[in-house]
């Protein structure tokens, strides 16, 4: 036994974090279950005028390919 450690398949399980203005308003939520009209109130927004669902989407595939869900 060398010791050696090998990952042979992986997956990436995608989530936003959601926030609003409410004390404690952070959520976070599956990227699947996350729709357009929360990526819309998601104070980000503000911030990030580009920001919305098809845009975390965009960035999943981006970064991870095929690899998350």
């Amino acid at each position: 036994d060398t010791g050696e450690v090998v990952v042979k398949d992986y997956g990436v399980e995608a989530i936003v974090c959601h926030l609003t203005k409410e004390k404690q308003g952070i959520t976070v939520y599956r990227l699947a279950d996350y729709d357009e009209r929360l990526a819309r109130s998601n104070e980000i927004v503000n911030q990030d005028p580009d920001f919305s669902r098809q845009y975390c989407v965009d960035l999943c595939n981006e970064v991870w390919g095929n690899k998350w869900e």
